[in-house]
């Protein structure tokens, strides 16, 4: 049987228990209902099914709805809309201590940054310090190495200056004190050699002085003198000499003389005569003497040997030797 009234099929259909239909969003807000609740609601579902199948008859096919599936729908949806609330907050949550955590790595990295700015300006400040201390003490150590050379070479000439004063000082001193006893030194020679008698049958008499040219007088420690005769004129030394002591411990004053005469133990002949005169025999008279400065108070040996020869008639005299040493 076709169904004329919309209405009448609208009546019919079971009112929702809450008065809300089960698509209505505000039923996710509803408690579930308890079990007994949900079975009283089923069998008011089925009688009012029942009713309808009565009223409408065999006219219509209305298809049936499960309103448990519908109900488990819903729980579902309600609980799917919690989990999304919770999962809504945890991801709200998530999202501020996220944005927290990275706004606390963004103030550690500004921190972080500004102390690595520090410290890199701290070390650029050392190191420049460093370079200017670095360069102060390389400074200061060539200027004490230079004011030290300059020293050095100031002290060198200063000392090579002094040196130069104090040489030229000794050497002063040296030049006037060896004036001094060049002045003062004693200087004693032998003097006036002479043959007194020359005969036949006569003794030989030869004669000579000592003598002091010095400024000052000497003493006389010791003097010797012999007298040889050798034919030639080269001297020739014999081992055995008679010595003659003459001046002993006595002093020559400036410009006095000592005289000596020695002269022949026995006359001589004739041909010795003429041998001497001439040149075949040679005489030599030769001595030494010590003597003392009585300024410097230095000794001085003074040796002689001089040579008294005839020839071309005429009597000569050569000084073999004719000097005066230092003793000690």
């Amino acid at each position: 049987m076709p169904i004329n009234d919309q209405n009448n099929h609208d009546d019919n259909v079971p009112e929702n228990p809450m008065g809300k239909s089960s698509n209505d969003p505000g039923t996710s807000k509803t408690k579930p209902a308890s079990p007994g609740h949900n079975q009283r609601r089923r069998s008011a579902a089925h009688a009012d099914s029942n009713q309808m199948k009565s009223t409408v008859g065999e006219t219509a096919s209305i298809p049936k709805i499960d309103e448990t599936e519908v109900i488990e729908s819903n729980r579902i949806s309600r609980e799917a809309n919690e989990i999304a609330k919770k999962s809504n907050w945890v991801n709200f949550s998530l999202l501020v201590v996220t944005m927290l955590l990275a706004g606390a790595a963004f103030y550690q990295y500004s921190v972080s940054k500004n102390a690595a700015e520090i410290a890199k300006l701290t070390l650029d400040s050392a190191n420049a310090f460093n370079s200017r201390m670095f360069k102060m003490q390389q400074d200061a150590k060539k200027s004490a190495t230079l004011q030290a050379e300059n020293k050095e070479k100031l002290d060198s000439q200063t000392f090579n200056l002094q040196k130069q004063g104090l040489d030229a000082q000794i050497k002063s001193l040296k030049e006037t004190q060896k004036e001094f006893e060049v002045e003062n030194k004693p200087l004693v020679q032998v003097i006036n050699f002479q043959f007194d008698t020359l005969m036949h049958s006569k003794k030989i008499l030869i004669s000579f002085a000592f003598r002091n040219y010095g400024k000052q007088p000497v003493k006389c420690l010791t003097s010797k003198y012999a007298v040889d005769f050798q034919t030639g004129i080269e001297y020739k030394e014999k081992q055995k000499i008679n010595w003659n002591n003459v001046i002993q411990n006595a002093y020559l004053t400036n410009s006095t003389a000592s005289f000596c005469t020695w002269k022949t133990g026995d006359t001589i002949n004739q041909a010795s005569v003429n041998a001497i005169y001439n040149g075949t025999i040679s005489t030599y008279v030769f001595g030494s003497m010590i003597y003392q400065n009585t300024v410097t108070s230095k000794k001085w040996k003074f040796m002689f040997n001089f040579r008294l020869r005839y020839t071309d008639h005429q009597f000569g005299t050569d000084g073999l030797i004719d000097t005066a040493i230092v003793v000690k």
